[in-house]
């Protein structure tokens, strides 16, 4: 049966999933493993990595985000992003090196890193295209007993446990950065679709307040800008208007009219400094991220589940 037949058909546990041995141990001074794709985004792999993080912590174990800051302007050495608590995510506070800022990091560390640590107080983010610079970095001042990789298929860096969330379009080659045949590299590989899949959630102005869906123009700079526009739909809102952006980017033209809908990212990443008021924040849920993390925890050796229990 191909690889591919064999994650359209095989659920584990509810989940389209496959299970492929690992070979060798990751060059990180922890146990390290990996949510990443083949695709050039659009795959959940970042809420994902948040609720492998919440999983985590539930077990008594000390998880720390690696993040290369994709979106953010470059820098030499490690930044440690930890959230201060505080809601919405967009208006968090967010120390850098131990130093409280605001949600401006996201423009300087990348937009994913930012939110990762707003959303998870207290979760250190290091940010460092140089992966195993930033554990060294991270382990400085940050007890840790495992690294969580956003995005770390493609990386030089060995892994533990290598992680990988397809869709069903991935198949055909539509958009990625790999053919289907190298996911003969993973771990254990998610497919989206009826298990585990993106919905609406929380529907609020930029200023924090609960709002109703209204008509509103969507601009989305995400890997699939048409699952925001999906998304709206779902919630209720008639799209009148669309802007997409690239991956990661951020709205420099002129203000379209009337109301404007962003998501949490860009609305951390980019949205909140213009200060619109119209702006409507439409955040997003993994349905089925909960039980995808609690089976990639599951995967961990038995005696660091143990140690930390």
């Amino acid at each position: 049966m191909s690889l591919a037949a064999w994650v359209a058909t095989s659920p584990l546990r509810g989940l389209n999933a496959l299970i492929v041995p690992r070979r060798s141990r990751s060059p990180l001074p922890r146990f390290t493993l990996s949510i990443g794709n083949i695709a050039l985004g659009g795959r959940a792999k970042t809420p994902l990595v948040a609720e492998v993080c919440s999983a985590l912590r539930s077990v008594g174990l000390r998880p720390a985000i690696l993040s290369r800051g994709y979106g953010g302007r470059r820098s030499n050495g490690t930044r440690v992003l930890v959230g201060q608590g505080g809601s919405p995510a967009w208006a968090a506070t967010v120390a850098v090196d131990s130093i409280p800022g605001g949600a401006t990091a996201a423009a300087r560390w990348g937009d994913e890193a930012a939110w990762l640590a707003a959303t998870l107080p207290g979760v250190p983010v290091g940010v460092d295209p140089d992966r195993i610079r930033g554990a060294r970095t991270v382990l400085q001042s940050h007890p840790t007993d495992v690294f969580v990789l956003d995005d770390g298929f493609q990386t030089a860096c060995g892994r533990d446990l290598d992680v990988v969330v397809t869709a069903p379009q991935d198949r055909f080659g539509a958009a990625t950065r790999e053919g289907w045949g190298a996911l003969e590299r993973a771990d254990l590989v998610l497919e989206l679709g009826r298990d585990l899949h993106r919905e609406p959630g929380m529907l609020r102005w930029i200023d924090g307040r609960p709002a109703e869906p209204e008509p509103a123009t969507v601009v989305a700079g995400v890997g699939d800008p048409r699952s925001v526009e999906a998304a709206a739909a779902a919630a209720g809102i008639e799209v009148v208007g669309r802007r997409r952006l690239r991956d990661h980017g951020q709205y420099r033209g002129a203000w379209p009219r009337g109301t404007v809908l962003v998501t949490e990212k860009d609305a951390l990443g980019w949205a909140a400094d213009r200060g619109e008021p119209w702006t409507l924040v439409l955040g997003m849920s993994l349905r089925g991220g909960d039980r995808a993390a609690e089976q990639i925890v599951s995967q961990l050796p038995a005696d660091l589940r143990r140690r930390r229990s």
